[in-house]
């Protein structure tokens, strides 16, 4: 794509940007599949036809679900927000979660782990047989990688743990299970009104298997319904409280 002017990522190989008369258009490519969001309607029109002369191009409209990330908006309030929630619920019914109590934080308040809490007996390393421990903090690092921040503290801690981990770091992975089914509402938010609009579009390419990075264009978290208050801060110049929070479960 250099040769339509994209300039590759140095931090993310599949990640290209081209700026050209005031505008810029951001692309990421997985697989066959480019993602991308561009300044302005008329911006995106144009990469879009320059794509499709020297590429096969299917435009498949405004992006809506890019793997298993959700992107919603909000024009009114010029929001557009990302979320697992789809993907959540799949990893808490895969590992029988979908019926726990939620928890408030990742992990136990005054938790303490470390390597020598590693099963030692025979007892201990039969509990850890049949534990999907390597599994389980996959599926939950995807997800602090894509949309959920708050759980990088409680996946680099138990990661430490992956080669010979025991019942404790176990509890404590489940723990971050519980905490996830009582925040898989959240959503990642990006306030397009205070930025350059980012219309964003996917198309279809036959391009060679690269890597995409999800979350790489997420700008803002919130934990409430941000584009409530944006919309009241639009109306009234000032920014309102967040609406009392919705149950703990997960949609």
């Amino acid at each position: 794509m250099a040769d339509l002017g994209y300039y590759r990522s140095k931090a993310d190989p599949s990640v290209r940007s081209c700026h050209a008369n005031g505008e810029i258009t951001i692309t990421s490519t997985y697989t066959d599949d480019t993602t991308g969001v561009s300044s302005s309607k008329e911006e995106a029109d144009r990469a879009k036809e320059k794509l499709g002369r020297t590429y096969e191009t299917k435009d498949l409209g405004e992006a809506g679900l890019v793997l298993g990330i959700k992107i919603e908006r909000n024009r009114e309030a010029g929001t557009l927000s990302i979320s697992q929630h789809g993907y959540l619920e799949r990893v808490l019914e895969k590992y029988g979660m979908m019926d726990c109590t939620p928890k408030a934080t990742p992990l136990p308040l005054g938790l303490s782990l470390s390597k020598a809490q590693g099963p030692t007996t025979p007892k201990e390393r039969h509990f850890m047989t049949n534990k999907p421990y390597r599994e389980v903090l996959g599926s939950v690092m995807y997800a602090q990688v894509a949309t959920c921040q708050d759980l990088s503290y409680a996946v680099s801690t138990l990661s430490k743990y992956s080669s010979n981990p025991g019942k404790p770091h176990w509890d404590a992975l489940m723990h971050v299970l519980w905490y996830i089914k009582g925040r898989c509402i959240s959503r990642l938010l990006t306030v397009a009104k205070a930025l350059p609009i980012l219309r964003p579009w996917v198309t279809s390419t036959p391009t060679t298997p690269e890597t995409l990075t999800p979350g790489a264009l997420v700008l803002a978290t919130s934990s409430c319904r941000l584009e409530d208050q944006l919309l009241g801060a639009h109306n009234t110049n000032k920014l309102l409280p967040c609406p009392p929070p919705k149950p703990n479960t997960c949609s």
